[in-house]
């Protein structure tokens, strides 16, 4: 479970709607996320086991079938207490308690060396007493949070604005480590890199995904794990451990009919976007899974030879929900569209 005690971070809060984004429209005015307040601030961060504190209530994006949420989220922090300001108009500096929010950190972390950014959402702030502050103009307010996101970079320039964005996310994960590794722009669809995707600290860099584009079209390969032969140095006797392999599984053509391939041993799983079936070895460790996801929604999932879509059809489609795009392959809550050639 992480915590996290920050001396000083950068904070912003941003109304949100109650599905987890920023709140924008309907008027040209409108179209900007609703700024609430930004300033600089000491906080603590704390994961809090899902069961043990009350979800917020709403976050019906959270309750899509494979939908997970692995830990709850608490903020804790001073606000000045002073009258905020919205688009030029004084507003109330004590925010209702339950409204639904975005809040976003930004911050210098000395463990990894690395600025990081944490973007909270389904996020509400508790009620707040303005009497408790009254000698140093401050008042603590306390948020709880369903989903994180977590962003790193080598400055804080190679972070993006703090400001919510709708950004689909391709995540490894194996035995309750979640590694964001891929993010998808829609608007630009283009893919960016997270930097802790590249893992240096062996003997060669290695990435937990990667995500190939070359003439004929994008490529999936990520590290997966295999059982291999080892020796048990205290008794002496042979036995099995785990291995790891950078598999390829999919690729997505440019050209040609189908466009998409599975590499061999691989197949397509319709019905969900999860792995339904267990291979034998499953039952000995767990295999590493790559998830398609937009916040807590999973639109596909990579394991252990399984390709898996709630459904998968061929043609154009004209994405109603915020997609995740690869090459013709459009990835979408409900399943799955190959466009025609050319697209």
């Amino acid at each position: 479970m992480e915590h996290y005690t920050v001396n000083e971070a950068d904070f912003a809060l941003f109304h949100g709607w109650r599905d987890g984004r920023a709140v924008n429209g309907p008027l040209d005015r409108h179209l900007a996320c609703g700024l609430i307040a930004k300033f600089t601030t000491g906080l603590k961060i704390s994961g809090v086991p899902d069961g043990e504190m009350p979800a917020p209530g709403f976050g019906e994006w959270r309750k899509f079938p494979g939908a997970k949420v692995p830990v709850l989220w608490t903020v804790e922090t001073s606000a000045p207490l002073a009258a905020l300001f919205e688009g030029g108009v004084q507003v109330a500096s004590l925010l209702p308690a339950g409204a639904p929010l975005i809040l976003m950190v930004r911050f210098y972390s000395t463990e990894t060396g690395r600025w990081r950014m944490f973007e909270f959402h389904d996020c509400e702030i508790g009620p707040v007493n303005a009497g408790d502050a009254s000698e140093n103009m401050m008042q603590v307010a306390q948020f709880r949070a369903g989903w994180r996101e977590d962003l790193t970079g080598s400055s804080a320039g190679t972070l993006p604005p703090m400001v919510p964005r709708l950004r689909g996310v391709i995540e490894w994960r194996h035995l309750g480590r979640y590694v964001p590794c891929w993010y998808f722009d829609a608007d630009a669809n283009a893919w960016t890199e997270n930097p802790e995707n590249l893992d240096d600290s062996g003997d060669e860099a290695v990435r937990y995904v990667s995500l190939e584009t070359e003439d004929d079209g994008m490529k999936i390969s990520y590290m997966a794990a295999r059982t291999v032969a080892t020796v048990d140095l205290v008794a002496g006797l042979p036995g099995v451990g785990i291995g790891w392999v950078d598999a390829r599984a999919l690729q997505v053509l440019d050209a040609g009919s189908s466009g998409l391939t599975m590499e061999p041993g691989w197949a397509v799983q319709e019905g969900a976007a999860e792995p339904i079936t267990l291979p034998p070895s499953g039952r000995r460790w767990e295999h590493p899974q790559v998830v398609f996801r937009f916040l807590g929604r999973i639109y596909a999932t990579l394991s252990h030879g399984l390709f898996c879509v709630p459904s998968l059809s061929a043609g154009a489609v004209e994405p109603f929900d915020f997609p995740i795009r690869i090459g013709r392959l459009v990835l979408l809550p409900d399943g799955a569209w190959v466009l025609p050639e050319g697209s």
